[in-house]
Formats: structure tokens, C-alpha cells, sequence
């Protein structure tokens, strides 16, 4: 079965500071092998619009590069607020993050293995609490998990930028 990863700012703002510019052409062959796809919602767009690759010649913006990549999907407001609602408004994460996690139980149900990308804790116990059926994991463990399913030389430049988004988690 192929992994679904929906992705949270918190990703691409470490990818964006850390990674190797060989990161893309990585990225493309594991995902082009049918085992991932990658979904975001528009609020994730918004919060890193002006997230560039620190560590590649001229820092492009990162957006741009990932956009060819990326699964976009809309969820309706309305859904939005129920879930906050049925959470209870005041211990509720942030809209942005609440449309990741409604976009993470939606492809749960429809038979995908989801991995929710993020390392915000209030989404992890919220996914757990309101049994929306899918796992979540930090972006450390993402690369991780793509280095898993790359080829020698991919697995080695992986790890190492998973080690680098680890540390900087822990901080």
C-alpha cells in the first residue's frame, strides 16, 4: 500500500533551512516509485509562501519548487469549525492545522494509509482524541521513513538531513 503524507508548515520550514539541494531530485524518484504522495492544504501554501531553500544557490522559494509535487486539496470552512467545535474551540489548533487533520481522516476513509506530517503536539493528542484514523509523525521521521524507501545513495543524503530536522526539533 502507498503512503499518504499530509504535510504541515512546520515541514517545509525545516526542509526550506536544511536541505541539500539534491533534495527535489530525491524526493521525485521515491515519490515517482508510487509509494508516496503528498497532500497540503491552501493555508499551508499561505503560511510558507515566502519559505526559501537557504542552502541551494540563489534560494528559491521553496513553493515553487514543491508546487509540481504537491496535492492540493480545499476543505470547506464549514468542516472546519465543526471540529473545532466538537473539540472544544478553546483546546483546538489552529485553522490551517484543523483542515490538515479533516483532509487526513477524509483519506483515511477512503482506505489510504495516512501519516499526518507535523510536529505540533496540539495536533497529535486532537487526531487521537476525535479518532480521525490516521498516524501522525515529526518531519524527522518523514525523512526518515522517505529514506526508507530510496535508493543507497538516496537513503544516506536523507538520514543525514533527518538527523539535522531532528535537532532542530529538539531545540
Amino acid at each position: 500500500m502507498s503512503n499518504v503524507w499530509v504535510v504541515d508548515s512546520n515541514c517545509f520550514i525545516h526542509v526550506g533551512s536544511m536541505a541539500p539541494d539534491t533534495f527535489l531530485r530525491d524526493l521525485k524518484h521515491i515519490l515517482d516509485s508510487g509509494n508516496s504522495t503528498l497532500y497540503v492544504t491552501p493555508g499551508v501554501h499561505d503560511e510558507v509562501r515566502t519559505v526559501r531553500f537557504q542552502r541551494w544557490p540563489q534560494q528559491p522559494n521553496l513553493m515553487d519548487e514543491f508546487r509540481d509535487l504537491l496535492i492540493t486539496v480545499t476543505i470547506d470552512e464549514a468542516e472546519v469549525r465543526a471540529l473545532a467545535k466538537h473539540i472544544g474551540e478553546k483546546a483546538s489548533p489552529q485553522d490551517v492545522d484543523l483542515s490538515l487533520m479533516i483532509l487526513g481522516s477524509k483519506l483515511a476513509h477512503e482506505g489510504n494509509n495516512v501519516t499526518l506530517v507535523s510536529d505540533d503536539y496540539k495536533m497529535t493528542t486532537t487526531g487521537e482524541k476525535a479518532n480521525l484514523n490516521f498516524e501522525t509523525c515529526p518531519p524527522s521521521t518523514f525523512l526518515q521513513r522517505l529514506a526508507d524507501l530510496g535508493s543507497s545513495g538516496q537513503r544516506s543524503r536523507l538520514r543525514s538531513l533527518s538527523r539535522r530536522v531532528r535537532a532542530a526539533e529538539m531545540k
